[in-house]
């Protein structure tokens, strides 16, 4: 593997829009860098400019590691037209393509296609994502992390499940060759109020909605 070197302007640009999304305040700062086996790709048409890494390409920062196959970044050129290199402002948007996978110290995430965009501070997984964070999976066709929250957003689609995988729950249910517990099994629940067998009244109040368990 080989690490490709690019003047400073070039490589603070991405950098600063990647360090966007895994600085937080009680992580110890790690400098950000990028490795690929390349090809590298620059293009610059005097407004747009895009840094193109390929193959076997890792991104590692402060609580963020990345892998993937290709890392697309996407900036606007700033300065003279005659200027070699010129300056670039904060990156605009983000992609990560193929075989995508983050780690950070609150969960861990897979999927085809990543998608970052500093001004909404948001990471979009699609192609078949999933996270895990606090001991449960997510799953759908596009899942939403904030940044600097334990909140994923799943939009749904109508066609794909989303899906939820947590941690056991103690069984309900009864042994049918034990003649005591099949004896309580018909008996009727004693109501007492909100102490009975049936559990405590449901406030209507209180809002629906799942949220993701904080890391």
């Amino acid at each position: 593997m080989k690490i490709l070197s690019y003047p400073a302007l070039v490589l603070a640009a991405i950098l600063s829009g990647i360090s966007t999304y895994s600085q937080t305040n009680d992580k110890p700062l790690r400098q950000t860098e990028i490795k690929c086996n390349g090809p590298v790709l620059v293009e610059n048409d005097g407004t747009n400019a895009s840094f193109i890494f390929n193959n076997n390409v890792q991104l590692s920062a402060t609580n963020l590691d990345m892998r993937c196959d290709r890392l697309e970044a996407y900036t606007l050129r700033r300065g003279p037209e005659d200027a070699p290199i010129g300056d670039f402002s904060p990156i605009q948007r983000i992609v990560a393509i193929g075989d995508v996978s983050i780690t950070q110290a609150e969960r861990t995430a897979t999927a085809g296609r990543l998608e970052m965009k500093p001004n909404e501070d948001s990471i979009h997984l699609y192609d078949n994502p999933v996270v895990v964070q606090a001991g449960v999976t997510f799953s759908g066709p596009e899942l939403i992390i904030e940044r600097g929250k334990g909140r994923i957003f799943i939009p749904g689609n109508g066609n794909e499940l989303i899906r939820f995988v947590g941690p056991p729950i103690r069984d309900f249910g009864f042994d049918e060759d034990d003649p005591e517990q099949m004896e309580e099994a018909v008996k009727p629940p004693v109501q007492t109020g909100e102490d009975s067998d049936l559990g405590e009244p449901i406030n209507e109040n209180t809002p629906g909605g799942v949220e993701a368990p904080d890391a």
